[in-house]
């Protein structure tokens, strides 16, 4: 298994909001951002009813396809992967708490993608987050600006994005899960 980050878009609605996601936004109803290493993944998103968080996952778990759509980050230097790693670390010491508001408004009007209305600097300067919307802010933060993913994060309004809408951006940049033995 190759060290790297990657992305893994839940597909399974184990509850009744996470079928409601799924109808009103899309097949992807959440993303964590994911650190794979030899020793297994250490996933950072930020979940419901709790602030930003670090969660120890298998990384051989992501490799249910039912269940989850796994698009690796290529092209990016150890550098770049250890300062997005130490920026999901610094979000949960932050305790940045769970964006309610942006999450449901983001499913009701998913076609909002590239939506002008204000959108938080970076993560540091958003009040709360959502899962696609932390991990908009996060890459912007950490990727190189000549990335390819730089380049389309950058037109996106993370308070507007669906994990199905942030999928479908970033599936043709991203490469597969063999590459990191998910």
């Amino acid at each position: 298994m190759t060290e790297g980050i990657g992305l893994a878009f839940e597909r399974e609605a184990r509850s009744i909001l996470g079928t409601v996601v799924y109808y009103m936004a899309g097949p992807q109803i959440r993303v964590e951002l994911v650190h794979v290493q030899q020793e297994g993944a250490t996933a950072y998103s930020a979940h419901m009813h709790r602030p930003f968080g670090e969660y120890a996952r298998e990384a051989g778990g992501y490799a249910r396809r039912d269940k989850y759509d796994w698009l690796e980050i290529t092209g990016i230097s150890q550098e770049t992967v250890e300062s997005i790693v130490r920026t999901c670390k610094a979000c949960c010491r932050a305790g940045v708490p769970y964006n309610y508001k942006d999450m449901v408004l983001a499913g009701c009007f998913s076609s909002t993608l590239y939506d002008p209305s204000p959108d938080p600097q970076d993560v540091f300067g958003a009040d709360s987050v959502y899962c696609a919307q932390s991990v908009v802010l996060i890459l912007r933060a950490c990727l190189p600006l000549d990335h390819p993913l730089s380049r389309r994060l950058a037109s996106i309004n993370s308070r507007s994005v669906t994990p199905a809408a942030l999928f479908a951006v970033l599936a043709p940049l991203c490469g597969t899960r063999r590459r990191m033995g998910i």
